[in-house]
């Protein structure tokens, strides 16, 4: 765990940083807002539950 890098949120939210092979989608829970995906320090978003934001 870790805070929310400050390019994404002006807030003082968590995230965690993983790295996984296969379909993130499996591993979402009820309260996961987004996913990133991380190149080159550069942020692309994958997933995003508007609902939650």
């Amino acid at each position: 765990m870790m805070p929310v890098p400050r390019c994404l949120s002006a807030s003082c939210g968590t995230c965690v940083a993983f790295s996984y092979a296969g379909d993130f989608r499996s591993l979402l829970v009820r309260d996961t807002q987004a996913v990133y995906a991380v190149e080159n320090n550069a942020y692309t978003q994958e997933y995003a539950d508007e609902e939650n934001l």
